[in-house]
């Protein structure tokens, strides 16, 4: 057995941070401040300038899962008519609108929806919906596929024509709210969102050091200010705590686990419904997740102030397609970068977007790295398709593949 893990000091303050973002959503709910549900790409720093206050279903929907709610919230929703194939985000959340059921008390209702296509379109639909059974005023930001690129500059057409959508939205969050943006103050918002994208982009560098200083879990979960809270100074003083802790654990030869044998990169979202199980069967055979596409987008986001509306469309154009488009070479960048012994691709039940085509990509990552790579089926928030006995035969087999 491994020794004992020297846990992250500073992710303790997560308890107090997300616990009063939740009840400033409800305070702020009773106050008649405009609640404006957002998905996680939408552009959050709009709704703290205008001082509304923005909510997340997703996230709402990842607490379900990980209270171990997700099956009774799913049922609920699949008994209404909502495949099972559809997102476990989806129906977790639809399920707490039909039960009740849920670990922080739900969300309150939105007084705005905003979507933006940059992440997919199955979270259009599920918006679109909540639209409807709160009566809330709909708005979608389109990202198109054409014109965009992880490897070049996107194409100035597909720019504007995201650029002028973000402009639309300005103009929607004033008409449905009364309130005019002050530009000045969402500058300086997006001055705090850009700080806190930075430490964030050098917490997950720190994962370059060997042994790394944090596991992927504990980016799981110090990431939850940088999505429901970016733009506000809280983020930026919490993500400063953490770089700090890091660096100290850096100096002094601190691991994220005790005896880190093996370094991995996981591929896709997170098993929040077993998140400790996962972890345990890890942490015992030495192996460290270090690097994952998914925590990185939130160090991607941030528009430059003197050009909002245009850098926040050439980010969402050139950030958001390597998970499909370029995916081997990302992943292979990656391996190197953290100098990876393996790495997990996740074939996500539910999302089938980050499963398209994942044994080429396990085979060309091979084929360009010589690093071998593991392939499990399961699902980021259904635990009625997670087979732990099946995953741990398919680790150890894997384990005996791998050179550390």
């Amino acid at each position: 057995m491994p020794g004992e893990v020297q846990r992250i000091q500073t992710l303790r303050q997560l308890k107090e941070i997300n616990f009063f973002y939740y009840v400033g959503l409800k305070q702020g709910k009773e106050k008649g401040v405009p609640i404006v549900y957002m998905n996680a790409l939408a552009p959050i720093e709009l709704g703290y300038a205008l001082d509304l206050l923005p909510a997340y279903p997703e996230n709402h929907a990842v607490a379900i899962q990980a209270k171990k709610m997700a099956v009774s919230t799913a049922e609920a929703a699949e008994a209404q008519g909502y495949t099972p194939d559809i997102c476990s985000y989806i129906r977790c959340d639809l399920g707490f609108r039909i039960t009740g059921q849920s670990p922080i008390g739900g969300l309150p209702e939105p007084d705005l929806v905003l979507y933006c296509s940059a992440q997919c379109w199955a979270i259009g639909k599920w918006f679109e919906d909540l639209a409807r059974r709160h009566h809330a005023p709909f708005f979608a930001i389109d990202v198109p596929v054409a014109g965009r690129g992880f490897d070049r500059e996107p194409e100035q057409y597909a720019v504007e024509y995201v650029a002028g959508q973000l402009e639309e939205c300005i103009a929607w969050l004033e008409r449905h709210t009364g309130r005019k943006l002050d530009w000045e103050k969402l500058k300086q918002t997006v001055e705090l969102s850009r700080e806190a994208s930075r430490l964030w982009f050098l917490i997950l560098e720190a994962g370059t050091r060997k042994p790394s200083p944090l596991t992927l879990f504990d980016q799981y979960m110090a990431m939850a200010p940088m999505v429901n809270q970016r733009g506000t100074q809280v983020t930026v003083d919490f993500y400063r705590n953490l770089l700090a802790e890091l660096s100290e654990r850096v100096k002094q030869g601190i691991g994220g686990i005790p005896e880190e044998k093996y370094r991995l990169y996981w591929d896709g979202l997170p098993l929040w419904h077993s998140v400790a199980d996962f972890y345990t069967l890890l942490l015992e055979r030495g192996m460290n997740m270090v690097a994952n596409n998914y925590t990185r987008t939130w160090a991607q986001l941030t528009p430059e102030p003197d050009d909002i509306c245009r850098s926040w469309a050439r980010n969402y154009l050139k950030y958001f397609d390597p998970m499909v488009l370029s995916r081997a070479w990302d992943i292979a960048n990656y391996i190197q970068h953290f100098q990876l012994d393996g790495f997990i691709l996740h074939s996500d039940h539910s999302c089938r977007f980050l499963s398209l085509g994942l044994m080429d990509t396990l085979n060309e990552v091979t084929r360009m790295t010589g690093v071998p790579g593991l392939l499990l089926d399961t699902d980021h928030g259904d635990p009625r398709l997670y087979q732990p006995e099946q995953i741990r035969t398919r680790i150890d087999a894997y384990l005996e593949t791998l050179t550390p």
